[in-house]
């Protein structure tokens, strides 16, 4: 297979067109709907209980979200809980 050979016109093409795709790609994954966790599941991605879940809600360390009449934790949080 040969080398191809690209102008500088299309260098700067290629390098928008790259720039655009990863702007749009960033934008999806902002506007993504984020995963929910029941306080049980987060109680065993943690390796603590449901009482202490419960407590670290209470004390402001994870925020609830409710959705649809259900009270659970966002997925982020308790990756970020897991990093401390």
């Amino acid at each position: 297979m040969g080398n191809i050979t690209f102008s500088p016109e299309d260098r700067i093409l290629i390098a928008n067109l790259t720039a655009e795709l990863k702007r749009l790609n960033d934008r999806e994954e902002r506007t993504k709907p984020e995963h929910v966790l029941s306080i049980q599941q987060v109680a065993a991605l943690t390796g603590r209980t449901r009482q202490t879940v419960s407590l670290w809600v209470r004390q402001g360390r994870l925020h609830k979200v409710e959705r649809g009449g259900l009270i659970g934790i966002l997925e982020s949080e308790v990756e970020a809980i897991k990093k401390r």
